[in-house]
């Protein structure tokens, strides 16, 4: 509960002429607004509420994982105060290593991109806050990220082996016993799955082909809680690794499929062109990105039109860093 003291200084803000006029020209077409003089709650405030007022999904550009966190508690403050009817807040870390290095990325990074860009692509999210590393990196086509996820009912058609391969294939882990997040277990035809950012593991009767019932068990004792309507196995990366390693053929073998995706591959989407709806883009205390920008595999990483990338503050210490909350639109 907002105390009213607390709230009437909020509408003050709110109701700022320069907060009516970015509004407004977002609202006609307005493709760039600058909005200068705001600390950083109040930019949270602003993008809580702009995500609010023109219900369409918004992007926080960061210029860090750190700051990205630190943004995301306030957002999602504000955003409990200014609710959004598309979904909730949602944070896509950067990887914290790059391609050419040895080391592989935080398994919780891992985890958190995957399970962020399936709700992003699956409408459950307004307001995604990135780093700007991650806002330029190119991603797959939005339906490889909803076809990592599989949701289970009562009564769903499938088969036992093709379940089972589709949760070894997206990072989870096979165990005799499911204790932790990302680990699965099968004696005969149940399986036990805890996925990650559930509060407990589920319990997967299959009848032939046929989910019998799902219910949620503790990972403690082992013994089954309630029974559940649906559940929905995230994944814990952002590829489908076979389980197999050599070609159908038996001759040559397969790559193994890197942390950052397969050579094979190249990503042809930006993060803002994931949402299924038009967006809006917040960049706060970045500049203007130079047009030489390119991935790691020297590929050219070209924004969407009308979509301006900034970089870190801290590159450029003779720069003088602004003050301000950039908004830009997508076509």
């Amino acid at each position: 509960m907002i105390l009213p003291a607390v709230r009437e200084r909020l509408e003050t803000v709110l109701r700022h002429p320069s907060m009516d006029g970015a509004i407004a020209a977002l609202r006609s077409g307005g493709q760039h607004v600058s909005l200068a003089g705001l600390h950083d709650v109040a930019k949270a405030l602003v993008a809580a509420y702009i995500a609010h007022e023109l219900r369409r999904p918004a992007f926080f550009v960061t210029d860090s994982n750190r700051r990205a966190e630190a943004l995301a508690d306030t957002l999602r403050f504000f955003s409990t105060i200014f609710p959004s009817a598309l979904g909730g807040v949602a944070t896509l870390p950067a990887f914290d290593t790059l391609p050419w290095q040895s080391q592989s990325p935080h398994a919780d990074i891992l985890e958190r991109r995957a399970a962020t860009l399936f709700r992003l692509t699956d409408g459950q999210v307004s307001l995604l806050v990135a780093p700007v590393s991650a806002a330029l990196w190119r991603y797959q086509d939005p339906y490889v990220y909803l076809s990592l996820a599989r949701t289970l009912a009562t009564d769903k058609e499938i088969p036992l082996e093709e379940l089972i391969t589709h949760i070894g294939s997206v990072g989870y882990t096979r165990t005799e016993m499911v204790e932790m997040p990302g680990q699965f277990a099968v004696r005969g035809g149940i399986v036990d799955v805890f996925s990650p950012e559930s509060l407990r593991p589920v319990r997967i009767e299959l009848l032939g082909d046929t989910v019998e019932s799902v219910r949620e068990f503790d990972p403690r004792t082992q013994r089954s809680v309630a029974p559940v309507v649906r559940t929905t196995l995230l994944p814990l990366t952002e590829w489908s690794v076979p389980a197999d390693s050599s070609s159908p053929d038996g001759d040559t073998p397969w790559e193994a499929s890197s942390y950052f995706g397969p050579k094979t591959e190249a990503g042809g989407s930006s993060s803002f062109s994931m949402s299924r709806l038009r967006s809006v883009k917040l960049q706060p205390n970045i500049l203007p990105l130079p047009s030489k920008i390119t991935s790691a595999t020297d590929k050219p990483m070209l924004p969407p039109p009308n979509i301006i990338f900034g970089i870190r503050n801290n590159l450029l210490p003779r720069w003088r860093k602004p003050r301000k909350l950039t908004l830009s639109t997508s076509r």
